[in-house]
């Protein structure tokens, strides 16, 4: 074996020395890439799970607003349900509903067609399957306030 390498080339070693450390700082390049998608991943899951909760919280409000019998009640209903802003914790249920849909469907501008075929390659494509189709619940949740305007619930 020593005898062997002996027999190439400086030029050739260094060409070999090169090319593996070229290879090596593509597979870094490539790993550091995948960490960041990862965790850009990772903080749309925490974002969706924190809007849920508000949409879980901020339902429960607005259906025992409309329970009531009183036209304030149910004026107050309406801003709740209506509500915008630019802070998770004042945001009405459509604009929740509308971020929620945002953020399942940036899985797919996060992540490549390669990164997903991987996924799916490894049996975790499920997640995208999801995410393209969307839970039956979220649609049942947007058709919900207009059905609730429809009966005149509202103002």
């Amino acid at each position: 074996m020593k005898s062997n390498l002996n027999n190439i080339s400086v030029k050739t070693k260094f060409l070999i020395i090169g090319g593996a450390f070229l290879l090596a700082s593509l597979f870094s390049v490539w790993g550091m890439t995948e960490m960041s998608t990862a965790s850009r991943l990772q903080k749309m899951e925490r974002d969706h799970i924190e809007l849920s909760v508000r949409l879980e919280l901020i339902a429960a409000k607005y259906i025992s607003l409309i329970k009531q019998d009183s036209e304030a009640l149910r004026t107050e209903a309406y801003k709740i349900l209506n509500e915008t802003s630019g802070e998770t914790s004042k945001m009405g249920i459509r604009q929740l509903l509308n971020e929620m849909l945002t953020l399942q469907l940036a899985v797919f501008t996060v992540t490549s067609s390669f990164e997903r075929t991987l996924f799916k390659w490894f049996g975790f494509g499920e997640a995208f399957d999801i995410a393209a189709s969307g839970p039956s619940d979220m649609r049942t949740l947007q058709s919900l306030p207009e059905q609730l305007e429809k009966k005149d619930y509202l103002i």
